[in-house]
């Protein structure tokens, strides 16, 4: 009786431990990327949208994004990153039907040009803003 009871305990710590760790790395990732354009270096990236309203949470996106894409392509400093909360609409916008235009606009969160300037809703100009994160991407 005392090995299943041990049994047991190791198997829910076993499974505690495999939640907090799928909970960790759904935490650590909160972004996809899709679509990597290398002649025109640019990114395309799908984040939820309430990042885009929490400063820290996007910051640490954006660092997580810039050293994956170290890891797939070269001289990544550089790169422009478009940010879309739908996967069909991460694209430049002569690669999307005309009749999903607008649709594409309001999934386009945002542009992180080279200098790690960020531009919210660049496809809509009554609501662009500009967030300059060079602070906080070097950790200030």
């Amino acid at each position: 009786m005392e090995k299943i009871k041990t049994a047991l305990i190791w198997i829910i710590c076993l499974l505690f431990a495999l939640s907090v760790g799928i909970q960790c790395q759904a935490q650590q990732k909160k972004y996809e990327l899709v679509k990597i354009d290398k002649v025109n270096r640019r990114a395309f990236i799908v984040i939820p949208r309430q990042i885009m309203e929490k400063r820290s949470e996007l910051c640490a996106a954006v660092l997580r994004i810039r050293t994956e894409l170290r890891d797939k392509a070269s001289d990544t400093e550089m790169w422009a990153i478009s940010l879309f909360d739908r996967q069909e609409y991460a694209n430049y916008k002569d690669e999307i039907p005309t009749g999903k235009i607008t649709e594409w606009k309001k999934s386009y969160l945002g542009e992180i040009d080279s200098q790690n300037v960020l531009w919210t809703f660049p496809a809509v100009p009554e609501k662009k803003i500009k967030y300059d994160l060079r602070d906080c991407l070097k950790g200030k």
